[in-house]
């Protein structure tokens, strides 16, 4: 009889407990000469799983050569294996297999089991197998499972693609065996920090996308690992917890397996504030996102600019002639000009004018000191009022102690019941204790000016430095800075226009701006901004500069009121 055979082993393992491709071949070539059968092709698996419903580059070709007869020579008769187990650990699998075969008058025959003659016999007998087989993986997938909760409990690398920027190195275990643990890879650190740092400022202080970022690294012959980077990876990367030192095992896990997964430390490459960073960004600037689509554009004011009337988006049209552009209220674009009265107002002057009172109003040495110094009274104001209101709520936890130690002695002594009424006071006044101790922590956390100390040096320095932006920048430049220094600004009939932003961000970039600081990747506005996050109600409602300004087409500027 002319038999196909097929073999397989699904990892290193089994061929060092004997289940080897040649041992298996030498028992099937034995069988075949003490039964008179000839083997005319061998089908070899490697590393494949006979439970997961993958692809398996042999035995799918054998079954299609089986199904169209496919046979380059005389028909074959029947499929050998090792074991069932060989072929299949999975019954259902299995069966559609077994279905297969029989259409197609194929026998199959285990090697090392063997199953009866009579085919309904054979197929049962198969099928008991199959059941025990299918079983013998899952508990074997479940205490290959066990194995690896219990090693990355103990904070050592389970295994799988390395990730990039580590690698794994061998350390003693708890016991006699060697462990692998991950370290940072020198040579890949420095590329992951680039990568995080693109994603956070790019190249000119305006964040990167993931397909931007991986085209920057190709292009500069920066691989994977020898591969090209694709927007997937990147995008991986930047969301890895890993990266701030937290390895996730187990987040993957089946339904079925209800553990919960495991977060291990491992060695940091970047800080946790810049990783929240990015992740924040990256979120933003989704295409699904249509909030920040204004921002994403590379005209100075979209996304800052709006309507006075209506409040929607100013975003930029193009005239007739398509020689000049303008910015007009997007409502009216998208709906219909009956829906607002803003007129348009031509793009290069509007950004002018906001330049230009932002560099003598905003950014001046005066405007800047005065402002640091009226932000330090306004925090002094705050700090008075918190703590008089810690003093207040201190006595009332310590009254409230001792109406409760009172009570307690009394019950202890015997003078008092211990009654239902009793437990509810006691009750009642532990949980306004805890409310009262939450309340004094929230307070004892007063806001603090997140900058160190300058002068006008300093503030000289970043009037000089801004100027230069605005003036020789490109559009992109500019707009992260005015990102930064402004809220919104608002554009009224009669070209009216109101800017609204933060006084504390020209003083926080001050205090961050020395000699030889470069403006046009403005790492002060970037550092403000995330320290800005860490106190928003203090940023945006006590400190912010408001002020009317009326623009014009013609070349002058003339005052609100005039």
């Amino acid at each position: 009889m002319k038999c196909y055979a097929y073999l397989r082993i699904s990892s290193y393992g089994q061929a060092e407990k004997g289940d080897s491709i040649d041992g298996q071949k030498r028992f099937i070539n034995k069988w075949a000469t003490d039964n008179g059968h000839e083997i005319v092709r061998w089908f070899i698996d490697e590393s494949a799983s006979a439970f997961k419903i993958k692809p398996r580059k042999e035995f799918d070709l054998m079954i299609n050569k089986i199904e169209t007869r496919d046979f380059e020579g005389d028909a074959v008769n029947a499929v050998v294996v090792y074991n069932l187990s060989r072929i299949f650990r999975n019954l259902t699998v299995q069966c559609a297999v077994m279905d297969k075969l029989e259409a197609s008058g194929i026998r199959l025959i285990s090697a090392t089991e063997g199953l009866p003659e009579n085919y309904p016999d054979s197929r049962l007998f198969a099928s008991m197998l199959g059941m025990v087989n299918e079983h013998q993986s899952a508990k074997n997938a479940e205490t290959v499972r066990d194995r690896l909760y219990d090693t990355a409990e103990k904070g050592y690398f389970t295994g799988g693609t390395l990730p990039f920027g580590y690698k794994s190195v061998e350390v003693e275990g708890e016991t006699s065996k060697r462990r692998k643990s991950l370290v940072i890879d020198k040579e890949e650190l420095i590329t992951v920090q680039m990568i995080f740092d693109l994603a956070h400022r790019g190249t000119n202080g305006k964040p990167m996308g993931v397909k931007s970022i991986a085209k920057h690294l190709n292009d500069n012959n920066l691989l994977k690992r020898g591969r090209k980077w694709t927007k997937n990876a990147i995008s991986n990367m930047l969301q890895n917890t890993i990266y701030i030192g937290e390895r996730v095992f187990g987040k993957n896990s089946k339904e079925y397996n209800k553990r919960a997964p495991i977060t291990t430390k491992c060695p940091a490459i970047i800080s946790k504030e810049l990783f929240n960073n990015v992740r924040t960004g990256v979120k933003s600037r989704n295409l699904k996102n249509r909030n920040n689509s204004s921002i994403r554009s590379k005209h100075k004011l979209t996304g800052i600019l709006k309507c006075g009337l209506c409040g929607s988006n100013m975003v930029i049209m193009k005239g007739k002639s398509g020689k000049y552009s303008y910015y007009d209220c997007g409502k009216k674009i998208r709906y219909g000009k009956g829906t607002c009265k803003c007129t348009p107002v031509r793009k290069e002057v509007v950004e002018k004018h906001v330049t230009d009172y932002i560099l003598n109003n905003v950014i001046t040495v005066q405007s800047i000191i005065k402002n640091y110094h009226e932000i330090k009274l306004v925090l002094n104001s705050i700090n008075l009022v918190s703590t008089q209101k810690m003093t207040a709520i201190s006595k009332s936890i310590e009254t409230n102690k001792e109406k409760v130690h009172r009570i307690l002695g009394k019950v202890a002594d015997g003078t008092l019941d211990p009654t239902e009424i009793t437990n509810k006071f006691i009750n009642t006044t532990t949980a306004t204790i805890n409310k009262l101790e939450i309340e004094l922590e929230t307070l004892k956390r007063s806001p603090t000016l997140p900058i160190k100390r300058f002068g006008e040096t300093q503030a000289k320095l970043l009037q000089i430095g801004l100027t230069k932006l605005f003036r020789e920048g490109t559009d992109e430049e500019v707009k992260v800075a005015l990102l930064e220094l402004l809220k919104e600004v608002r554009v009224y009939p009669k070209k009216k226009l109101f800017l609204k932003g933060h006084k504390i961000a020209p003083v926080f970039m001050a205090s961050k701006t020395k000699m030889g600081t470069d403006f046009s990747v403005p790492i002060p506005v970037s550092n403000w901004r995330r320290d800005r996050d860490l106190n928003p109600r203090y940023a945006t409602n006590v400190c912010r500069f408001s002020r009317p300004v009326l623009s014009t087409t013609q070349p002058s500027l003339r005052k609100c009121g005039e």
